[in-house]
This record gives structure tokens, C-alpha cells and sequence, in this order.
């Protein structure tokens, strides 16, 4: 049996349907939106905990409904915390990138694809150079209408599809 490591957030609550889900032992982490820092004393955490449950599978989980991007995306939330506060405009950003490639309808799961596929590189560059075993780092969003994960847009679809030629 595999071991994963899920990157979650708590306003999600999807620790028990992860586990129904994926039958793997499996870890988890939480942080707002997964707006968690990327900083030395984050990754020396996350790298602790790979190592000592040597874990091969890192994913990062966001439910279509996350209720810190929707309440991000209109603008009902007063951020104190320095770290969400960057997370919010990025989101924000990100969604007018979003809005000028599509021009039409908010497509939820393209804006969170976008999100994690940056979530993805930073891990990348963090978690991949400081470790000899070789990680998969993916992405999953979850559709409670379906109760089923897709898989992210990989970025190289999601710029072939959207190019801005």
C-alpha cells in the first residue's frame, strides 16, 4: 500500500472522503486555500514527514466549492494574516488573467487549475532538489455535485488550448 501526503484545506473537510477515496495510508496537511509559505521552516516540516512515512506521493486537494477562493473571488473576505492576504491577490490576479484568456462564463475549475499547477512548480523546486527518492507532486479537484477528483488541466494543455497568440 502506497503512502500519499494531502495537501488540504481545513474549510474543505475532506480528510475522511480523501480517505474513502485513495486507499493508501495517508498524511495530511492543512493550510488556508492552500496558501501554505514555501518558506525553509514549511518544507523542512513537509520534508520531516515525507522522510519518517517515506512517502512518494504528494497531492494537492481543493474542492470546486472552497469557500476561501469563492469568498476571495467576491470579495467578502477581510484578510489580516500577512501570508493570506498574498494568497487573495494572487487568486484575484489569476482570475483576471483568467477573464481576459476565456471572455466568457467564471470557469471555477480552470482558475484552480491554475492555482495549483503554480502551487506545483514551488513545491518543485523546493521538495525535488533536497531529495534523492523522486516525489510525484500532482493536483486533484474535487466536485461534491459528482463526488468524484479530476485531475488538474496540466499547464501545457491549459496554455495550448487558451494561447494568447
Amino acid at each position: 500500500m502506497g503512502k500519499k501526503l494531502f495537501l488540504v484545506c481545513p474549510t474543505d473537510c475532506m480528510e475522511t472522503i480523501i480517505n474513502k477515496k485513495f486507499k493508501s495510508d495517508n498524511y495530511f496537511y492543512t493550510s488556508i486555500g492552500n496558501a501554505f509559505n514555501v518558506d525553509d521552516i514549511t518544507i523542512k516540516t513537509i520534508e520531516k514527514l515525507i522522510s519518517k512515512h517515506q512517502i512518494k506521493d504528494v497531492n494537492f486537494i481543493l474542492s470546486l466549492d472552497n469557500s476561501f477562493i469563492l469568498q476571495t473571488l467576491i470579495g467578502n473576505l477581510n484578510l489580516q494574516a500577512k501570508g493570506l492576504k498574498k494568497h487573495s491577490e494572487d487568486i484575484k490576479r489569476k482570475k483576471r488573467h483568467l477573464e481576459v484568456i476565456l471572455k466568457e462564463e467564471n470557469n471555477g475549475y480552470l482558475l484552480l487549475s491554475y492555482i495549483l499547477n503554480n502551487k506545483i512548480k514551488e513545491l518543485k523546486l523546493r521538495l525535488i532538489d533536497s531529495h534523492n527518492n523522486p516525489i510525484k507532486i500532482g493536483a486533484k479537484i474535487y466536485d461534491r455535485n459528482l463526488d468524484d477528483f479530476k485531475n488538474i488541466y496540466s499547464e501545457l494543455i491549459f496554455f495550448e488550448k487558451y494561447n494568447m497568440n
